[in-house]
């Protein structure tokens, strides 16, 4: 031809990988790469978002059975191969989402050949919220209604006690204003007693 382009050869991909590991065509002996994708085999891709939101109701209803695609499972995640459910985890980039039922689940994804293509291996305990604590709520329910009450009670007490004081002001300064008449009381008559001796005539 008119390049006179070398032919590939086996020499071109991963063992038991396919050429250019299903992301370019190897031309001229030599691997080009689909957008984004670099390295020799086009198994890097530092651009591409991570794979780890996109997949997790597919890798919840794969390894524990569960979540909005539970049913379907098959049929909407078979791009999705399951590895196995491991004790530990031990991944350079390990994802951590949470599930349909507001767990944290833990795993790993390796890119196979082909670009949305993956192999998955999951921590086999998830991380659950803790269900919340019935004698706690109630008691909390008590202890908030008690100290209302008791601060109501406080409240009532200051302003009765304002009041009080108030009032007892007003009185002593109405008596301090008050004039008392020193002179007797004009009403009162003291009592008069009147002697007739009958055998006085008066001369």
């Amino acid at each position: 031809s008119a390049c006179q382009c070398v032919k590939c050869t086996e020499g071109w991909s991963m063992p038991g990988r396919a050429v250019c590991s299903g992301r370019g065509d190897c031309q001229c002996n030599v691997c080009k790469c689909k957008p984004g994708y670099t390295d020799r085999f086009c198994e890097e891709c530092p651009g591409c978002p991570s794979p780890c939101p996109k997949y997790a109701s597919c890798v919840e209803c794969l390894a524990f059975g569960s979540g909005p695609l539970a049913k379907i499972c098959n049929t909407n995640c078979s791009m999705l191969s399951l590895t196995g459910k491991v004790k530990s985890l031990q991944a350079e980039k390990p994802c951590k989402e949470k599930d349909s039922m507001n767990c944290w689940m833990s795993y790993a994804m390796e890119q196979e050949d082909g670009e949305e293509n993956y192999s998955v291996i999951v921590l086999e305990d998830r991380e659950c919220p803790q269900p919340p604590s019935i004698v706690a709520i109630v008691a909390g329910t008590i202890g908030g209604v008690a100290l209302i009450g008791l601060l109501m009670l406080v409240i009532w007490k200051l302003v009765t006690e304002a009041y009080d004081r108030r009032e007892y002001k007003r009185f002593e300064k109405e008596k301090s204003k008050a004039k008392w008449n020193d002179g007797g009381n004009p009403l009162f008559q003291s009592a008069t007693t009147t002697v007739v001796n009958p055998g006085f005539s008066g001369e």
